[in-house]
């Protein structure tokens, strides 16, 4: 998983938000943990989450 802590902060740093939201897929899966279950944790609606952090989506920092 540390690998790609420093990838994240690396991209994040860079402003690189489209390899941000590859790594946070990435991690979310490798832990097992969907779209769907962090839109239910967090009270957010699934389909903006989804569309944020799907292959062509185009998050901005607000809605990180």
């Amino acid at each position: 998983m540390s690998q790609y802590l420093k990838a994240f902060n690396a991209a994040w740093e860079a402003g690189d938000y489209q390899s941000v939201k590859r790594l946070l897929r990435e991690m979310l899966r490798e832990k097992g943990i969907s779209i769907a279950d962090i839109a239910k944790r967090h009270g957010v609606a699934y389909s903006g989450l989804y569309k944020a952090l799907g292959e062509q989506g185009n998050p901005t920092l607000k809605r990180f």
